[in-house]
C-alpha cells in the first residue's frame, strides 16, 4: 500500500535557467511572428504559449489539476479589476456615441486657449483624476 502511495507522490521540480530561456524565446516569437507578421490580434498566440508553458510544467511535475487550480485563483484576483475596466469601456463607448466625447472636443478647443494648452490639459485631467479617485 505504502509503496503505491509513494509512486502517485509527484515530485515537482524548480524550473532550469535554459528551460525559462526557452519559454520566454516561445512567448516573444510566438507573439512577434503573430503581431508583425500575420497582423492577428494577440489572443490565440497567448493560448498557444499558455498551452506551451503548461506542457512545459507539466515536464516539471505539476499536474493539470494543480495547473487550473492555480490559473483560476489568478483570474479570480484580477476579475474586479477586469469588471471595472469593461464598465469603464463601456461607459466611454456610450459617451462616443452619444457624441458627447466629440462635443467635449470641440467646445473645449474653442475654449482653450492653444498657448495654454498643454497646462490646461494637465490640470483638465487631474482634477478629473482627483474627483474620480482613478488614475
Amino acid at each position: 500500500m505504502e509503496e503505491k502511495a509513494a509512486k502517485k507522490k509527484r515530485v515537482i521540480r524548480d524550473p532550469y535557467v535554459w528551460e525559462i530561456v526557452v519559454i520566454l524565446a516561445v512567448l516573444v516569437a510566438v507573439l512577434s511572428y503573430s503581431l508583425i507578421v500575420l497582423q492577428v490580434e494577440a489572443h490565440i498566440p497567448f493560448i498557444i504559449v499558455i498551452v506551451f508553458t503548461s506542457l512545459m510544467a507539466i515536464r516539471m511535475g505539476h499536474t493539470w489539476e494543480g495547473l487550473e487550480k492555480t490559473m483560476l485563483k489568478s483570474l479570480s484576483s484580477v476579475l474586479q479589476a477586469i469588471i471595472i475596466l469593461v464598465m469603464v469601456g463601456m461607459v466611454i463607448g456610450a459617451w462616443i456615441y452619444g457624441g458627447i466625447v466629440p462635443s467635449l472636443i470641440y467646445y473645449g478647443l474653442k475654449m482653450i486657449n492653444p498657448n495654454i494648452f498643454l497646462v490646461t490639459i494637465f490640470l483638465v485631467t487631474s482634477l478629473c483624476a482627483v474627483a474620480t479617485g482613478t488614475s
